[in-house]
């Protein structure tokens, strides 16, 4: 599943869990309300129970009779409200823990896309062609030094000792500062750099695969993160 549909999929259910909420807050409102409504319609039944059942007054018979029927009207409703509230709520929970599932994916989709991106950008292999082109620089410096202490050498036997500094010093301390400098940052010898990056390109490759593999197979109890709602 790619990032983007994974984050449709997790927009869907939670504008669905909203639904659900708004629904459930409804059915739950209308409960509260017709519990206020039967209590008002119990105290005007006690209010003329007395009169039609001592009395047997017809007014307050039939005011008996109407109430008692407009408080079973309400209870019925109550228990079909009561039945809905339920199977809201076991679909919100449900709802929710598809979220929570679609979260956790993408979640991982995040860290495979950012193992993708590594391994399209082949950054090893970027490293290795930089460090072949330091390796040649260096050399062609080294080279051209060379030859201009040869140069001087041949000009007048005077300039030998102004031969050697180019001829033998530059190359080398400049070479050992640029290998020095590379070393700190890489932790590997500059010259096993090209080779060694080619070789385990492959292994690399299987290895970011794997990776992405078990980052699928991770448990979503180990997430920290929640379900919002």
């Amino acid at each position: 599943m790619t990032a983007k549909k994974t984050q449709s999929t997790v927009e869907q259910l939670g504008s669905e869990i909203e639904q659900l909420e708004s629904e459930l807050q409804k059915l739950e409102e209308s409960r509260r309300l017709r519990a206020g409504e039967v209590e008002a319609f119990e105290a005007d039944r006690r209010s003329c129970v007395v009169a039609a059942r001592v009395q047997k007054d017809p007014d307050a018979q039939r005011n008996v009779e109407r109430i008692t029927a407009e408080i079973a009207k309400r209870e019925t409703e109550d228990v079909f409200d009561a039945d809905a509230i339920e199977q809201v709520t076991a679909s919100l929970q449900a709802k929710k823990d598809a979220l929570r599932r679609e979260q956790w994916r993408a979640r991982c989709e995040e860290v495979n896309e950012l193992i993708r991106e590594h391994l399209k950008n082949d950054l090893e292999g970027a490293v290795a062609d930089r460090v072949t082109d330091l390796q040649r620089a260096s050399a062609a410096l080294a080279d051209s030094e060379q030859k201009i202490a040869a140069a001087l050498r041949d000009l007048d036997p005077s300039l030998n000792a102004l031969a050697m500094e180019p001829g033998y010093y530059f190359p080398q301390r400049r070479q050992w500062t640029i290998a020095l400098r590379l070393k700190d940052v890489t932790g590997v010898p500059v010259a096993a750099l090209p080779a060694q990056a080619l070789s385990n390109k492959q292994d690399q490759g299987r290895w970011f695969t794997k990776l992405i593999e078990r980052i699928d197979a991770v448990p979503e109890s180990g997430t920290k993160g929640k379900a919002k709602g």
